[in-house]
């Protein structure tokens, strides 16, 4: 029922259906969770004409496992790169977006949390400098991913998070990092929230 051809959002996307993980809790492996991702990849693609990604452990090549990586061309992109670059091709589906729905990436992980901190500023320049120094890939905190986004609605940046690894950087950390780093850009910490 999602149009993405009218769908306004702040956080990059590739379809309606955007990621669909599935998360070994309890009682069931890896090898499991990878069979069921394949599994709904084929009916997404049989059934919806969907054009799927695989990504983290059931990823079909390494590099594209990173679900970033994935999504990087948001939907606005997508047709062009499953056009222009063979790389991109989907690994279930058709070759290009679905009319309506866009595409979306299936894969397997481990728990995340997401964490968001709105930041007294609408300059998402500045949000974007504080997830540029926390995010893991740039040398940041382990197992953080971040974005640094404009939230229309509230008038504010906010530095959008997913914490893969909470053994490793805990909320705590992620806040007081996030807090010292606005203050260098003069700014302070509104609210934070757990999604």
């Amino acid at each position: 029922l999602i149009d993405m051809n009218t769908h306004d959002g702040v956080h990059p996307c590739i379809g309606a259906a955007d990621v669909i993980p599935f998360v070994p809790i309890s009682g069931v492996t890896d090898s499991d969770c990878i069979a069921l991702a394949h599994q709904l990849a084929i009916q997404l693609a049989e059934q919806v004409e969907l054009p799927v990604y695989m990504y983290g452990r059931a990823a079909s090549d390494s590099a594209r496992s990173n679900l970033a990586d994935i999504r990087r061309c948001g939907y606005a992109g997508l047709a062009s790169r499953i056009t222009t670059h063979p790389f991109w091709q989907p690994d279930y589906g058709p070759p290009f977006p679905h009319a309506s729905a866009g595409a979306s990436a299936v894969g397997v992980r481990g728990p995340l949390i997401a964490f968001n901190i709105d930041i007294d500023t609408d300059d998402i320049k500045v949000a974007k400098r504080i997830a540029a120094k926390i995010r893991e890939s740039n040398a940041g905190l382990a197992g953080v991913k971040a974005l640094g986004l404009f939230l229309k609605d509230r008038g504010v940046a906010q530095v959008s998070m997913n914490i893969t690894d909470v053994q490793a950087t805990s909320l705590a950390m992620v806040y007081d990092r996030v807090s010292a780093l606005a203050l260098t850009e003069d700014v302070e910490i509104l609210r934070s929230e757990l999604i």
